[in-house]
C-alpha cells in the first residue's frame, strides 16, 4: 500500500522538478537571446526569471488561443505564420517585464533562439 504511495510521490516531485528545470531554461535562454540580440533588454537573471514565468504564463493560457484563431492564416502562409505570433507573444512577455517596447525584429529572432533551446530542452528533459 506503501509502496504504490511513495512512488505516486516520487512521480510528483518529478513532474515538479522537470516544471522548475524548463523554467530555468526558458530563463537561460531568454538569458542567450539577449547575448545575440542586445535589443531585448533582459540584463540580470532575476529579470530572465520573471520573464520565464510570464512567457511560461503566456505560452500556457494565450497561445493556444490565438494558434486556434490563426488557423487559416496559418493554413494560407504554410505554418509560418506560427513564427509572428510566437514573435508577438515574446513582445508582450518582454513588455510586461521590461517596460520597453522592442522593435518586432528583434522580437522574432529572440522568439526563434528561445524556441530552438526550449525544443533542446524538453529532447533531453522528457
Amino acid at each position: 500500500m506503501f509502496g504504490s504511495l511513495n512512488g505516486l510521490l516520487y512521480t510528483g516531485y518529478m513532474f515538479i522538478l522537470k516544471i522548475i528545470l524548463k523554467w530555468i531554461v526558458l530563463a537561460a535562454a531568454a538569458m542567450l537571446a539577449t547575448h545575440f540580440i542586445p535589443a531585448i533588454g533582459i540584463s540580470a537573471w532575476n529579470t530572465a526569471l520573471v520573464f520565464g514565468l510570464v512567457f511560461g504564463l503566456i505560452n500556457i493560457f494565450i497561445k493556444p488561443i490565438l494558434s486556434i484563431l490563426s488557423i487559416p492564416i496559418n493554413i494560407l502562409t504554410l505554418g509560418l505564420f506560427g513564427l509572428v505570433v510566437n514573435a508577438l507573444l515574446f513582445l508582450g512577455a518582454t513588455y510586461l517585464v521590461t517596460a520597453q517596447i522592442i522593435p518586432f525584429m528583434p522580437a522574432l529572432f529572440g522568439s526563434i533562439i528561445v524556441s530552438v533551446v526550449m525544443w533542446l530542452a524538453h529532447f533531453f528533459l522528457d
